[in-house]
């Protein structure tokens, strides 16, 4: 067998890599090679711009792939635009969606594949949905199988959750200088963590079989916690304790348009997922690494890498806001509470 993966030095897609060669899968990445990521021993590599259709589809010439993963592709430009280069060079392509396509709350306790889709705050997600309905729709008629997969939160070495996002150290830091931190709403939504070994080991095994009996699958551990305890599990292995401010999502949207769209579409839901397609596919799936294994890789990982506790000025700044902001209405409400109580 043999894979491209366009992409293979991110978060998740690296540890896919790793997974598929240690399978012995032949495994190949198409990289512009200007990442700092290293790539994977082991795979490989091809140099180029996906968004040059000309000189990739010259690159590709000699080349042909069982399966196709596109790790970048997000619009439906960039699905039409992988499904015409890869014509007769592939038999399947895998798009790599989100499991924030759905409409939320879920209709039952956990989402299916098939649940409806629509998500009105966060433009990532309807990008997924229109890029989803575009493979599905043109794929076939190329000769190509469609197959969707949809991660929820996964979680690499180097990246944190908090209410916030995962790729910097903005968060972990107020937690060392004792500063407070913002969790959003009332912090008892469940939501499911995934760790990019655990999805990798599903993921593989998945795309490489010959057939499938859907065009779309969860790959999402069985993992879930509640907002509250993250962060609390974060604190511990930093070994510090901070203050917690609660703050609804929608105040937090105002002001951070960017984060909020992710909290106001995605995170203040409890958000839970049916994975018996993936265990139909692949019944020995393990999922092994839980919340305290990702943070404590994680900030070893930091600790090996001191360069990259980058803090975002801007996010700290508007975490300062927050705290002030909701400190004030606290303070207003319990005004309020003493008047009414004399009179």
């Amino acid at each position: 067998m043999r894979i491209l993966f366009i992409g293979g030095t991110g978060n998740i897609s690296s540890a896919c890599v790793r997974e598929a060669l240690g399978k012995g899968v032949e495994t190949w990445i198409l990289v512009r090679g200007s990442s700092d990521r290293l790539v994977p021993e082991g795979a490989r590599v091809l140099l180029g711009d996906i968004t040059d259709k000309d000189s990739i589809r010259d690159l590709l010439r000699p080349y042909s792939f069982d399966v196709v993963v596109d790790w970048v592709a997000y619009t439906p430009r960039d699905v039409e635009r992988d499904l015409e280069l890869f014509e007769g060079r592939t038999q399947r392509y895998v798009f790599i969606s989100s499991a924030s396509v759905y409409r939320r709350p879920a209709p039952g306790v956990f989402h299916r594949e098939s649940d409806p889709r629509g998500n009105p705050f966060w433009d990532y997600a309807r990008e997924k949905i229109r890029g989803e309905d575009l493979l599905l729709e043109a794929a076939p008629s190329r000769g190509i199988q469609p197959l969707i997969v949809r991660p929820s939160h996964t979680i690499g070495e180097g990246w944190i959750p908090t209410s916030f996002g995962s790729r910097d150290f903005t968060v972990p830091a107020r937690i060392l200088r004792g500063k407070p931190i913002v969790i959003h709403d009332d912090g008892l939504a469940l939501w499911t963590l995934t760790h990019a070994e655990d999805f990798a080991r599903a993921f593989v095994p998945l795309i490489l079989k010959p057939s499938l009996r859907h065009a779309a699958y969860h790959i999402t551990s069985p993992f879930a916690y509640t907002w509250e305890e993250i962060h609390e599990r974060l604190a511990e292995a930093l070994g510090k304790r901070s203050r917690v401010v609660y703050v609804p999502s929608r105040h937090i949207a105002r002001l951070l348009p960017r984060q909020g769209a992710s909290l106001m579409g995605d995170k203040r839901y409890t958000t839970l997922f049916d994975t018996s397609r993936l265990r139909e596919e692949v019944p020995d799936v393990q999922f092994r690494i839980p919340l305290e294994e990702m943070i404590s890789r994680s900030l070893a990982w930091y600790e090996r890498h001191p360069e990259k506790q980058c803090i975002d000025s801007r996010l700290d700044e508007a975490i300062d806001r927050l705290v002030a902001l909701q400190d004030r209405v606290e303070s207003l409400w319990k005004e309020g509470e003493g008047v009414r109580s004399e009179g």
